[in-house]
């Protein structure tokens, strides 16, 4: 099962653009794909991205924009995650500064990833294959209501 959460903005707690995070549980392993910034921990260095605890603690409760789905490749959104944990993510904090202006982009990729798309940049599927990719890949989300409009259109339409 893959979960998003979408957090509304909210001036509050300094979340002027909303933020998302999604959850895989499944045979092959689970993960919780945040891209928040954490504080090094000398405990853990290997942790980059923030767990559910810290998205919770920095939103100032969970959210109730939830949607489930069954019906995903878990084990594309794994893989994909472990790619975008290991470079994407370890990078954006130096060169932006706010990774966190990017977890709807990543978060619909993850999401596309478990539907069959092919989103990987070094892919060996056909040219074809790759422009109807890119074209797809120029429309993600980037901010919380795109994300949950997607989201509530392949929930009504496509996942069943």
């Amino acid at each position: 099962m893959v979960i998003l959460r979408i957090w509304l903005p909210s001036r509050a707690v300094g979340q002027e653009n909303g933020y998302c995070s999604v959850v895989v549980t499944s045979p092959w392993g689970d993960a919780y794909a945040s891209v928040r910034s954490v504080q090094p921990d000398k405990r853990f260095p290997q942790r980059v991205t923030a767990n559910f605890n810290d998205d919770v603690k920095a939103a100032g409760a969970d959210t109730r924009h939830r949607w489930m789905f069954r019906r995903l490749d878990e084990s594309r959104v794994l893989r994909m995650w472990d790619q975008f944990k290991g470079d994407i993510a370890s990078q954006w904090d130096e060169k932006t500064g706010a990774r966190n202006d990017h977890c709807f982009y990543i978060c619909h990729r993850l999401l596309l990833a478990g539907q069959g798309f092919d989103t990987d940049d070094a892919s060996p599927a056909s040219f074809t294959q790759r422009a109807k990719n890119e074209q797809m890949l120029a429309m993600l989300a980037k901010s919380y209501s795109a994300l949950a409009s997607y989201a509530d259109a392949y929930m009504k339409v496509e996942h069943w």
